[in-house]
């Protein structure tokens, strides 16, 4: 039987074929090292080492650790910056977008993940826990 991936692995492999389909594969490994740590720093707060530095007796890695909505919002941001590196924006320009557009995301999938828990708690009764 195959193995079934788990959802930050599935989001982990969008983030590397982003990059894999915009750079020349010399250029994938490093440039997509590089990058997911600035947008880790920005997103999460850290880089993947200070994360691990600060939890480590925690398993994984700070992205099998993420929300759903935090997963979704940097698979985003992943790919857009990929397009804007293509389009040779400045890496400060890149960041004001990409930060901008994660604000409006992050409000966007919060807002929905909140209602939809007040529409399933008022439908039935339930709640999800």
């Amino acid at each position: 039987m195959p193995s079934r991936l788990t959802i930050s692995e599935v989001f982990r492999l969008l983030g590397t074929v982003n990059f894999a389909a915009n750079f020349p594969s010399a250029q994938v490994a490093i440039t997509c090292a590089s990058e997911a740590d600035l947008l880790n720093v920005w997103l999460f707060g850290l880089t993947a080492r200070q994360w691990r530095d600060a939890n480590p007796v925690l398993n994984g890695n700070m992205r099998d650790h993420a929300t759903i909505e935090q997963l979704l919002v940097l698979a985003n941001l992943e790919s857009l910056n990929a397009e804007f590196i293509h389009m040779i924006l400045a890496q400060s320009d890149r960041l004001a977008k990409l930060n901008a557009i994660a604000i409006r995301q992050m409000g966007t999938l919060s807002a929905n993940a909140s209602g939809l828990l007040e529409t399933k708690s008022s439908d039935d009764g339930s709640e999800f826990s």
